[in-house]
């Protein structure tokens, strides 16, 4: 592994970790409803996406297999899927609410 990527995974690790932290001290501090379910929501995903870099397969598509692409990693985290699976699962979740 290059280091480069090796060092950018490691950003990341610590940005999500710095985020997991923050998110669980709002939701100490949140009342029930909408805005605690959303944070809850945010602090599942970051905590899959750290139990993904536990078991070396963060950056990996959990539909496809293939590589998610730096950018959207750097722009998203928590993304578990490359941007043409989610652009799928998007449009399923789309139809099945009509």
């Amino acid at each position: 592994m290059k280091l480069r990527t090796v060092l950018q995974k490691a950003v990341l690790r610590r940005r999500l970790e710095r985020d997991a932290t923050v998110t669980a001290a709002k939701l100490r501090n949140q009342p029930p409803g909408p805005d605690r379910d959303r944070l809850v929501r945010h602090l599942k995903r970051v905590q899959l996406a750290l139990s993904r870099i536990r078991w070396r397969d963060y950056g990996v598509c959990a539909a496809c297999g293939q590589p998610i692409a730096d950018a959207r990693l750097r722009l998203m985290p928590t993304a578990g899927t490359c941007a043409a699976c989610q652009k799928k699962l998007d449009a399923h979740a789309s139809a099945e609410r009509r």
